[in-house]
């Protein structure tokens, strides 16, 4: 099963790292990041199924953004034996009333409409993959992950199935059954990534790494890594919160670097910024360590600076094998290990 990886920090991740370090300067990229994250738990949900019930066989990409006449985005594009389908995911909560186009969410009329999205995310791969075959089947589906939303359809759609929450599991079996059961003939998912590859365009929603006049807005120092309080305790060898997590301060220090990093993606690592972005917790001569341990250099001397990853400590961790993990003692003194 193939999903979608990208070198470059997605909206999520550059907009988690903004809600914890952002003071209200960022009110509107905070409120951003709520939404995004709950799109990415409602995927994350539906995704559990797939990759529980899914054949081998099938491939699954993600978030494709892809270009054909227009952009468009496909939450979840879906490949079996002899099937497309495109899947738009929504995780709403309250109601959600669709009635002659328009949809009133909450009793409010939104001019997000989930089912025309679909639509046009549809028609555009439906044409895509015409060039392929003419016979590709191409099906297009709404579901709604909200644990706690109900939709109500006062007007029936063509061609597009909805599904919502307790009825994702059956809804994926639903896809295992009819492919045991088709005759049609098997699709060449080797032609098909290679066009959407070709069509294949870089989010362009992404957010610009922030200014130097933004990132006086950016809560300087290390955080927690378990509950985000910067009231943290840093000794020698440990960065200590209340909460109970006990984190190598080398990994403290990284992860911070990391975030830095994120928040300017696409420039390299420089000394001076980085002591900037610390103020004053670490001291210059083990900052360099640090840096010269874990991050390749580009240029030696005054105006040394390191390759910027530019991407979460979280997703790029295993790069580090010589950090210690960090460590959550309970009250009890029990000892387990946190994101291993």
């Amino acid at each position: 099963m193939e999903t979608e990886k990208n070198i470059l920090p997605s909206q999520l991740d550059f907009y988690q790292i903004l809600a914890i370090r952002g003071s209200d300067f960022f009110t509107e990229q905070k409120k951003l990041y709520k939404s995004l994250e709950a799109g990415v738990k409602g995927e994350q949900k539906v995704m559990k199924y797939i990759c529980e019930y899914a054949p081998p066989h099938w491939t699954v990409l993600q978030n494709v953004w892809l270009r054909d006449f227009d952009r468009f985005e496909c939450d979840i594009i879906l490949l079996t034996g002899n099937q497309v389908y495109v899947i738009e995911v929504k995780n709403y909560q309250g109601v959600l009333v669709y009635e002659n186009g328009r949809c009133f969410y909450n009793t409010h009329e939104t001019s997000l409409n989930p089912f025309e999205q679909i639509r046009t995310n549809h028609l555009n791969l439906k044409r895509m993959c015409a060039r392929i075959s003419p016979s590709i089947d191409v099906q297009a589906t709404v579901i709604f992950a909200g644990d706690d939303h109900e939709v109500v359809m006062k007007t029936p759609l063509e061609n597009v199935r909805v599904v919502t929450r307790n009825g994702i599991r059956n809804f994926i079996l639903g896809i295992v059954q009819q492919e045991n059961h088709a005759i049609a003939e098997h699709i060449d998912h080797a032609r098909l990534l290679r066009l959407f590859k070709s069509c294949e365009i870089d989010n362009p929603y992404r957010p610009a790494p922030l200014s130097v006049a933004e990132m006086k807005h950016v809560c300087p120092g290390i955080y927690c890594a378990n509950c985000h309080s910067f009231n943290v305790q840093i000794t020698k060898f440990k960065v200590i919160c209340s909460c109970g997590l006990h984190e190598s301060r080398e990994e403290a220090i990284i992860r911070t670097i990391c975030d830095y990093g994120v928040l300017n993606y696409g420039r390299p690592l420089v000394r001076k910024n980085l002591m900037a972005f610390f103020n004053g917790i670490v001291s210059h001569t083990y900052l360099i360590s640090i840096c010269h341990k874990y991050f390749r250099v580009i240029n030696k001397g005054s105006y040394t600076c390191y390759v910027n990853p530019g991407l979460p400590y979280k997703q790029i961790n295993h790069q580090f094998i010589d950090v210690k993990p960090r460590h959550y003692y309970h009250t009890n003194d029990d000892l387990s290990i946190l994101g291993q």
